[in-house]
């Protein structure tokens, strides 16, 4: 799906690396994305991404933006809307 994003990884007790797991499930997805993005096509290619798991070029085309600026886009949202995901 779309959640597979960069959350930031730990050491388990063989120094492999893990991933946190989730505490949040679609619906929490939308209403971080409704509550912390504040423009409203930046809501929409952010629920296109996390939600949809649509690929940056498709999103691009959707959105008429380069693919680097809809991957700054969702970067810089992904960072704010990952800040209130709670992880353990």
């Amino acid at each position: 799906m779309g959640f597979m994003y960069r959350f930031g990884y730990r050491l388990n007790r063989g120094n492999h690396l893990m991933r946190p797991k989730l505490e949040c499930g679609y619906a929490e997805i939308e209403c971080l994305i409704n509550s912390w993005v504040l423009s409203e096509r930046n809501r929409n290619l952010m629920k296109r991404r996390l939600l949809d798991g649509i690929r940056f070029e498709k999103l691009a085309e959707e959105f008429d933006l380069s693919v680097r600026q809809t991957k700054n886009i969702v970067y810089k949202e992904q960072d704010v809307i990952f800040k209130h995901i709670k992880l353990h």
